[in-house]
């Protein structure tokens, strides 16, 4: 079940920053970034809970929808992806016995309860500054060269890959200093993947959001 849970949570953090990163820079863009760094922090807390129980955290994730649409529209879809992850983890709370765990998962159903009304701001806020429609003869959106969205692709699957990498180690590790520098590391390596997706976002292009095969030995 907390493996199920991890999978949700990665989703979430993808299509979170995919959805940031078409808003450019701004308050708005900040605001859904911080509510991904909290299902990071989500992530990691179950990845300890299922290494106390003798598991192995999993790096997998739902599909996340990255489809372009309206950034209403998109925040619309990050509010059902809340009540997804709230209802699935009061399902788990029900057949979970364990006092600690259930406490843990009320923790994170309160930060998605709030990360949910975010949302429904967001998107009431994001529809009233809609842009006005395309009049007849406009200029068309740029297009990216094909050789520059792959280089920047390229980049932005060689840094979500390293990212992936060292917070499974983070999880891993067996010792708290060590476990905090890999997290550092790994939130550098997000921004960097920002920096190439927003580029990328800026000049037409979509970010690949797939990771190259991950090297996860303890």
């Amino acid at each position: 079940l907390l493996r199920e849970d991890m999978k949700g949570e990665h989703q979430a953090i993808i299509q979170y920053l995919v959805h940031a990163y078409g808003l450019g820079e701004g308050g708005e863009a900040c605001e859904i970034e911080g509510i991904a760094r909290d299902e990071m922090r989500h992530l990691d807390w179950l990845a300890d809970a299922i290494t106390e129980l003798g598991g192995d955290p999993t790096m997998e994730r739902e599909r996340p929808d990255v489809s372009g649409a309206p950034p209403a529209e998109q925040m619309r879809k990050d509010v059902d992806l809340e009540q997804m992850a709230i209802d699935q983890y009061r399902e788990h709370m029900k057949v979970i016995e364990d006092p600690a765990l259930r406490r843990l998962l009320a923790r994170i159903v309160n930060d998605e309860i709030r990360h949910q009304g975010m949302f429904v701001a967001l998107a009431e806020e994001l529809g009233a500054e809609a842009a006005p429609p395309a009049e007849e003869g406009q200029a068309a959106p740029a297009q990216v060269h094909p050789r520059i969205g792959e280089i920047l692709n390229e980049g932005i699957r060689h840094e979500y890959t390293v990212i992936l990498q060292y917070l499974y180690h983070s999880f891993v590790a067996e010792g708290k200093e060590l476990a905090e520098e890999l997290q550092n590391a790994a939130i550098n390596e997000m921004q960097h993947m920002g920096w190439l997706a927003e580029a990328l976002k800026d000049r037409g292009g979509e970010p690949d959001m797939n990771h190259t095969e991950l090297a996860l030995s303890h």
